[in-house]
């Protein structure tokens, strides 16, 4: 009877350790896949959250650059707008001077064929 008996504890004692190691085994493997699961979604928002950033980076870099470019064609266009109206305001000016008095505000003769360029040039230097 005694051995029976103890058989019996043999055999519960086998079958609790192998339910307390089965579900030990569970748990590991649960707790195994909610850590893979939580890296995984961790990986993947660093990831969004890394090409967000450098799309957001992208499109300022492309508007700066669009913006200083606009900026530069327009002082470009601003300077030349500028030497032309000088062109022709120095243009009037020294045909409606005589060339007489363009010449002499620095003392030297000038022959008609330099015409406006030269007194352009004398205006500019003088």
């Amino acid at each position: 009877d005694r051995s029976n008996r103890s058989w019996g504890m043999q055999k519960l004692t086998v079958a609790s350790a192998r339910c307390i190691l089965g579900c030990f085994c569970v748990i590991v493997v649960i707790v195994v896949v909610v850590l893979v699961v939580v890296v995984v979604v961790v990986v993947a928002v660093v990831v969004v959250v890394a090409v967000v950033v450098v799309v957001v980076a992208v499109v300022v870099v492309v508007v700066v650059v669009a913006v200083v470019l606009l900026l530069l064609w327009l002082l470009l266009l601003l300077l030349l707008l500028f030497l032309l109206w000088l062109l022709f305001a120095t243009k009037w000016l020294c045909s409606s001077l005589k060339e007489r008095v363009c010449v002499e505000q620095v003392g030297v003769y000038v022959g008609r064929q330099r015409g406006v360029h030269q007194c352009l040039f004398l205006l500019v230097v003088t």
